[in-house]
């Protein structure tokens, strides 16, 4: 019932190490209003170690993607992406709204948020 931002990422991601703290600090802002998700994803290394480091783990769910090459098979084989990251906003009813690939910061989300589903900062 609220709307969902699902951030993929993956251990050897640059640009995942600014955006991830973030949208941590953003979903910690906006508290209960929208959801965050994490889903490490064309990873075979340390994901649920970065999840920590950046402070994810514990304050958001965080999925292994699984399947295909790299345990990519939801980033590659449904969204066709082949880098990371990969960013979805989904509305309040489940639908899929915006596919971000490359880096979404904390105030693009925002707008994202604002213009796609029915969120009010």
């Amino acid at each position: 019932g609220k709307p969902t931002v699902v951030a993929f990422y993956a251990s050897w991601c640059e640009v995942c190490e600014e955006e991830i703290p973030q949208l941590l600090t953003l979903s910690r802002e906006i508290g209960d209003e929208v959801n965050f998700v994490a889903i490490n994803s064309q990873d075979n290394g340390r994901g649920l170690g970065d999840a920590e480091k950046w402070g994810i783990a514990g304050a958001w769910p965080i999925a292994q993607d699984i399947g295909g090459s790299n345990g990519s098979n939801l980033s590659t084989g449904t969204f066709g992406m082949r880098g990371m990251p990969l960013n979805l906003i989904y509305d309040a009813a489940g639908n899929l709204v915006h596919v971000q690939p490359g880096g979404l910061g904390a105030s693009e989300a925002v707008s994202l948020l604002e213009e796609l589903t029915e969120f009010e900062a």
